[in-house]
């Protein structure tokens, strides 16, 4: 039974770049670079009132005329005053009204940008009042509260690898050891090299760790 020395890379189990669903001014943008947030926290908020609240406001005065004027149709319609197509018709525009309004609520609801799950900020792509368009990349985001560990391994340690199996990593950086657990386990081997790859994760709800950090992994296995 050997023991070998074998590379790490640590990288982040989830990213996402969050990028703007409205044109827009940024108003505000509470997270800057390499700082850690929690899930559901605001990380940008564009200006909503500028153009958005606005158009809402709007929507709501034509969803307003809309309601009435189907209330006063349907009226006429049941003292045979407005015919059957009339009544459609003001319904059809009562509906288009509603859905414009929902619309409108979105477009100001969207204009704060909340993180999926926490982690830090590894890249802004923007600055405070500048104005960015539909689609526009604002910032990127990284899940650091558990790593990844990618290792390449041997064939021959194939199948003494389990799920849930820990994994000592010494992590050249701190200089500290850490206990990963096996997540994945490559279902291929490359036949070049004679290789598998393997995922493991690394608890870190402290923050020490970062993904790109290095090391090395002491593993018992192969065969003698």
């Amino acid at each position: 039974m050997s023991r070998d020395q074998l590379s790490v890379v640590l990288t982040s189990r989830r990213e996402a770049v969050l990028s703007a669903e409205v044109r827009a001014q940024v108003q505000r943008i509470y997270r800057e670079f390499g700082q850690s947030f929690a899930q559901g926290q605001v990380l940008v908020e564009l200006d909503a009132a500028s153009f958005h609240r606005l158009n809402l406001e709007k929507t709501d005065v034509f969803l307003e005329a809309a309601r009435k004027a189907y209330a006063v149709t349907s009226q006429l319609f049941k003292e045979k005053s407005a015919s059957i197509l009339e009544l459609e018709k003001a319904k059809a525009e009562l509906a288009v009204a509603e859905v414009n309004r929902k619309f409108s609520l979105r477009n100001v609801n969207v204009c704060r940008i909340a993180a999926p799950y926490g982690g830090r900020v590894e890249k802004l792509f923007v600055n405070e009042h500048e104005l960015v368009d539909e689609g526009r990349p604002l910032i990127k985001i990284v899940d650091d509260t558990v790593l990844r560990a990618r290792i390449i391994l041997p064939s021959d340690l194939f199948g003494s690898l389990k799920i849930g199996q820990p994994m000592p990593i010494l992590i050249k950086e701190t200089g500290k050891e850490v206990t990963a657990k096996v997540s994945h386990i490559s279902a291929v081997m490359d036949p070049a090299s004679g290789t598998f790859e393997v995922y493991a994760e690394v608890a870190n709800s402290d923050g020490t760790l970062r993904s790109g950090m290095t090391g090395r992994l002491l593993i018992s296995g192969g065969k003698n």
